[in-house]
């Protein structure tokens, strides 16, 4: 037969676990956060080079009519359609967790 005492040891022990996965999530979910708010970062610093050498390359094309400046525009278009594709599949940051006390 099962005692109150053994009932209350095995909640008692479930609950220890419990609130150390919660603490273990909660470790996650800053973690993720972090390195969201890092790639964030990256993604906009890349942005703003990408719009830097977009005008880098106009202003050769103006200065320079004659020369063929569609092999760096393509590729400069291509960069930004790659980060702006990164941006937009950045996760929404996670729902915090609450524990039970």
């Amino acid at each position: 037969m099962v005692t109150n005492d053994q009932i209350f040891e095995s909640l008692h022990e479930l609950h220890k676990k419990v609130n150390i996965m919660s603490a273990n999530l909660t470790e996650l979910n800053t973690a993720i956060a972090n390195l969201t708010a890092d790639f964030t970062t990256f993604a906009t610093d890349v942005q703003s080079e990408v719009a830097a050498l977009n005008a880098q390359i106009s202003a050769l094309q103006a200065s320079n009519p004659g020369v063929d400046l569609s092999g760096p525009l393509a590729a400069v278009t291509a960069l930004d359609a790659t980060v702006q594709a990164a941006i937009a599949a950045i996760p929404a940051t996670p729902a915090s967790s609450t524990t039970a006390a």
